[in-house]
């Protein structure tokens, strides 16, 4: 009797059975949005589940990881090799994006029809906000910009209970990487008892998360009916060109991130890809890098058999700060809208764009929305290029758009730990 139970458990897990919930929550959302208006609730209820679980295994994990890092031998090669690996990353993923953006042309080129329907959809969408879609000369730009300052700033939480029943993920880490040092300089036997305390809290809400993965069918069916019918036809037509060089560009880094995991795990490479299923499923349903943290974890470790400790640590901090996606898309995203107003960025200028779609990228770190698109501005601001009238136009798109950078943080954030943690033997 458990033995079918179980069988019949792990076959909601089934790929086919993903895909099946996918393509009823996307025609859902197409031809019944009465429909996906009912069970918008339901799947913000998964979501919620999901997201419950993620500080405590951010908290936990990160602290004992480092705490355990701190107390061994070979911590300082450790943490170079962690601080090259994460550098590196952030620098190929904007450089690759930004060549994406040079090869595939997203802003030129366009028709009259479709710089048409892109003007009106900024006048009749931004209108209240005074938007002006102008592709032939320089729009104003906001004075009020939010710097890298407003960052650092943030990072240091005054109340961490508070932080943590905001859900600021930032200022938890902070706080984690704190304690986790602290940990760390503490005695042997003062510290293994808290150590064990922080490892079971990570055990209990892994747990937590394994369950909840046995409803992901219906939480991602209500998900995708969601995302798919708050999305018109008409914008998808005039922003075609982008979104498609966008998935092309994106698809491609992931390839490169996939070879690199698969050659660090000594797996083949389909093990690997069935190994990363799970945190590749959750991100695209759930458009969150956080929710991810849990099944990243027991994906690297349990299923790749890359050191726990090491991983523990470098999953969280890499999806956290790292921020991959939104570097990519920050940098594709800049070179767009130089294309379609016709500006020359010349050699400093795509120096400006890798730069700072990096710090542009770090800064969403707990950021949602449009708080994540308007980080945007510390790219564009140095340009001279406009960011009010196109700002409308990546608001529409980002249902679309928004899975994918979602995936675009996790995945090289496992790439990255593959490179530093080791196997298990």
């Amino acid at each position: 009797m458990n033995k079918n139970k179980k069988i019949t458990a792990q076959w909601l897990l089934s790929p086919w059975v993903i895909f099946v919930s996918m393509v009823v929550g996307v025609l859902i959302g197409v031809y019944n949005k009465n429909l996906a208006v009912m069970l918008a609730p339901y799947g913000k209820i998964y979501l919620s589940l999901l997201q419950m679980c993620i500080l405590p295994v951010l908290l936990s994990a990160v602290a004992a990881s480092l705490g355990g890092l701190v107390r061994s031998k070979d911590a300082k090669g450790s943490i170079k090799r962690m601080i090259l690996v994460f550098a590196g990353g952030l620098i190929i993923t904007s450089a690759f994006s930004l060549t994406c953006g040079l090869i595939g042309q997203p802003g030129s080129g366009l028709n009259k029809e479709t710089q048409a329907v892109l003007g009106e959809l900024v006048n009749k969408s931004g209108s209240e906000l005074g938007l002006e879609m102008n592709f032939s000369g320089p729009n104003e730009s906001s004075n009020s910009s939010p710097g890298i300052m407003d960052f650092f700033t943030t990072i240091i939480p005054a109340n961490i209970a508070a932080s943590m029943s905001r859900g600021k993920n930032l200022q938890v880490l902070f706080f984690a990487i704190i304690l986790g040092i602290s940990i760390g300089f503490i005695p042997d036997k003062q510290s293994d008892s808290l150590l064990m305390t922080l490892d079971g809290i990570y055990l209990a809400f892994s747990r937590v998360i394994k369950w909840a993965m046995y409803i992901l069918p219906f939480g991602l069916c209500c998900l995708m009916a969601d995302q798919v019918s708050r999305v018109g036809v008409e914008i998808l037509f005039a922003m075609s060109r982008f979104i498609v060089v966008f998935y092309i560009g994106a698809g491609l880094f992931l390839v490169l991130n996939t070879i690199i995991i698969w050659r660090r795990s000594d797996s083949s490479f389909f093990k690997v890809l069935s190994g990363l299923k799970e945190p590749i499923i959750v991100v695209l349903s759930t458009r969150s890098s956080f929710a991810t943290i849990p099944s990243s974890l027991n994906a690297m470790h349990d299923k790749l058999k890359f050191e726990q400790s090491t991983t523990n640590l470098l999953v969280p901090l890499g999806i956290t700060l790292c921020r991959y996606g939104s570097v990519f898309f920050f940098s594709i995203s800049t070179i767009f809208i130089a294309q379609l107003y016709n500006v020359s960025l010349g050699i400093e200028g795509l120096i400006v764009v890798l730069i700072g779609s990096i710090l542009a990228g770090m800064a969403t770190s707990g950021a949602t929305g449009v708080l994540t698109l308007s980080m945007m501005l510390i790219v564009l601001e140095p340009l001279g290029l406009p960011f009010e009238a196109v700002l409308v136009l990546f608001i529409a798109i980002d249902p679309i758009i928004d899975p994918m950078r979602s995936l675009l943080i996790v995945y090289p954030a496992l790439a990255s730990t593959a490179l530093v943690a080791e196997r298990e033997v």
